[in-house]
């Protein structure tokens, strides 16, 4: 039995097969794990911990030959001794028990840089469809770290050259990956490193000086006015409130996220107006948008049986106490618009179409103000597509004239 800190123990740890150091090329047919069984005295009365737990640690089977495989499993070794001898992990907690020192950390410097990650994100403050975006990086970003062996380094340890490392290793294994996918992955990495950095786990953020790659702008696919006349004569006959929908979140300005939030009590048809809370990274604002004269009688439809504390687009987008997630309009989207009629638009498409119609109609200024945007500059790059190829052909009609004219 290994003694380790805070009272706790574990077995001898090994590798399976048992003969892992002597056999023949027959062992690469063989699954190559480590285990050892952990006992934490804090669980003594647990009854389904206090004879322990069995940890077991997979991935060696990738290593194609026995010499590397066997290399492997060695470092893997040291690795897990260092692990639970020197910094005090335990399997059961997930935590790393040894302090380097009398202070109380949040995050102990020592703590695995994986574990510090996923302890990181739980003190996010921000929007649940972010934190399924960290988690999805870290996921990705463990796996290859766990492949070039990385993923047991202190955080306090962690540099540039080893986010790099993995960062190209995730490039290897992602099916798709692409210089807007490393950047995301930056942006990211950048925000959690810097909480660590605020938590005093890490000394400065590794993130810092790495560049982002220089990306490839794609112009975003909108609805034609054929798709549009398609695509609302379908919808209506198919599916009335999403085809009601559909209309509202179109003429609304808004985000997915947001309409989906929306309650009766933030709903004004008298004033025509409509609250929405705004939420873009850790800020969150309430902000008033208008119901256009338009769409006025489908939020008057909406909002029958809506109580002020009922989220209006509910379950089957009716009325209802419990909000849908974003994801469920832009799956019933692909499901019966897409797929359906072959069109190669988004959901969010809708957005982008009316931005673009209203930055036509009453300018880029009343454009922005409707999505509430800081800046024109947010709403001429990312959603008025059309408004640079109409500031063309004005420019190509002023006559202006330099000396005298022919």
């Amino acid at each position: 039995m290994i003694q380790l800190p805070n009272g706790c123990s574990c077995s001898d740890i090994k590798i399976h097969p048992t003969n892992w150091k002597k056999g023949g090329k027959a062992l690469l047919n063989e699954d190559w794990y480590a285990y050892y069984r952990f006992y934490d005295p804090a669980y003594k009365d647990d009854p389904k911990l206090k004879k322990g737990k069995l940890v077991i640690y997979r991935g060696l089977k990738k290593f194609s030959d026995l010499e590397e495989r066997r290399e492997a499993a060695s470092i893997l070794l040291d690795e897990i001794t260092d692990m639970l001898k020197k910094q005090g992990y335990n399997p059961i907690s997930s935590l790393c028990q040894t302090s380097i020192s009398n202070k109380n950390y949040i995050i102990n410097p020592d703590t695995p840089m994986l574990q510090a990650l996923n302890e990181c994100i739980k003190r996010l403050q921000v929007v649940d469809s972010m934190i399924i975006d960290f988690r999805s990086v870290v996921k990705y970003f463990s796996i290859a770290a766990t492949d070039i062996r990385l993923a047991h380094i202190p955080i306090k340890d962690v540099r540039r050259m080893n986010i790099v490392a993995i960062l190209d290793r995730c490039g290897e294994i992602k099916t798709t990956w692409s210089a807007n996918t490393y950047n995301y992955y930056i942006a990211h990495l950048r925000i959690l490193f810097k909480e660590l950095v605020e938590i005093e786990a890490i000394e400065s953020n590794p993130l810092i000086e790495i560049s982002k790659k220089k990306k490839t702008i794609q112009l975003r696919s909108i609805l034609t006015a054929e798709q549009c006349i398609e695509v609302d004569a379908f919808a209506k006959k198919c599916d009335y409130k999403f085809w009601r929908l559909i209309h509202i979140f179109f003429h609304s300005g808004s985000r997915t996220t947001e309409i989906v939030q929306v309650q009766g009590k933030h709903v004004d048809l008298n004033r025509q107006q409509v609250k929405y809370l705004v939420k873009k990274g850790r800020q969150y604002t309430w902000v008033e948008r208008p119901i256009k004269d338009i769409a006025l009688p489908l939020w008057q439809e909406a909002m029958q049986n809506c109580g002020a504390e009922d989220y209006v687009f509910s379950a089957g987008l009716a009325p209802s106490s419990v909000p849908i997630r974003p994801e469920q309009l832009t799956r019933r989207w692909k499901r019966h618009i897409k797929d359906k009629l072959g069109i190669d638009c988004d959901w969010y498409s809708l957005k982008h179409l009316n931005t673009d119609q209203t930055s036509e109609q009453q300018g880029i200024h009343a454009a922005s103000q409707m999505n509430s945007h800081k800046s024109t500059d947010i709403t001429l790059k990312h959603y008025a597509v059309g408004e640079t190829n109409r500031s063309n052909e004005r420019l190509k009609k002023m006559n202006n004239q330099f000396g005298q004219s022919n």
